[in-house]
């Protein structure tokens, strides 16, 4: 199974603002919203979501999210480097609650404090986080898995 890996991340212009104003500002929140709660709406909306990785996985689907999320996390090695690893942007973190992984079927799963929530298709956000999840550019070097680190959104 193919999963695509996209992280909720804040750019360096909205980290600024949050350190400056505080999380109550509209960057901060939209941020915790999707964070902890599954709201993406404003989060898409400010650019916060961002596809990062395409995995090769082989097992059955609560196995696939399992394994996706051990083999985005930098355990005792840079997670880029493990077997199951297709495509990876060039700047990446391991995966925290708030990422989404997107399997090739359409289904959306959001890491969450413990396990997975499956995100419905009747979330006001599911058509643009699949969008997202779709939204690659990879141009690929022979034997190497890097992109060219412009995953764009």
């Amino acid at each position: 199974m193919t999963i695509t890996v996209i992280h909720l991340n804040l750019s360096d212009e909205q980290r600024d603002e949050v350190n400056h104003e505080g999380w109550n500002c509209a960057t901060g929140k939209a941020y915790l919203d999707a964070k902890h709660y599954g709201k993406y709406v404003e989060a898409l909306e400010l650019g916060m979501l961002k596809p990062v990785a395409l995995m090769n996985l082989d097992a059955d689907c609560e196995s696939d999210l399992e394994a996706c999320f051990r083999d985005t996390n930098h355990i005792d090695t840079d997670w880029t480097e493990n077997d199951t690893v297709i495509f990876h942007a060039d700047q990446v973190r391991s995966s925290s609650t708030g990422d989404i992984f997107a399997d090739a079927g359409g289904e959306l799963y959001r890491v969450a404090t413990f396990g997975f929530k499956f995100i419905l298709e009747s979330d006001p956000a599911w058509d643009d986080i699949n969008a997202v999840s779709y939204d690659f550019s990879m141009p690929f070097l022979e034997g190497d898995k890097r992109g060219n680190g412009k995953a764009a959104v």
